[in-house]
């Protein structure tokens, strides 16, 4: 996944998420808050437990929505029981 962080196209954030909720959901939470995706990686893992997807967003924020943007992330993160890594470059 580093080297999407290396292509990220000029993204200033970087949202890992992982869990049995398919990653289309929290693209679109994104796209509602505002948050520009420049890029994605996704795919499923099959196991024994089922099915768990790992996406990580490459996403553009504007100033003035950035924080409700992250806040919404983590609240949704937790009811959809994802596990999930937030970063800026």
């Amino acid at each position: 996944m580093d080297i999407l962080r290396h292509y990220g196209g000029g993204a200033a954030n970087f949202l890992d998420v992982a869990g049995a909720a398919n990653p289309e959901r929290v693209a679109a939470l994104l796209d509602r808050h505002g948050a520009n995706i420049v890029r994605v990686d996704s795919g499923k893992v099959e196991g024994a437990a089922g099915d768990q997807y790992i996406a990580v967003f490459a996403i553009s924020l504007r100033d003035e929505t950035a924080l409700n943007c992250r806040a919404t992330i983590v609240h949704t993160a937790g009811e959809l029981k994802l596990s999930f890594r937030y970063e800026t470059a």
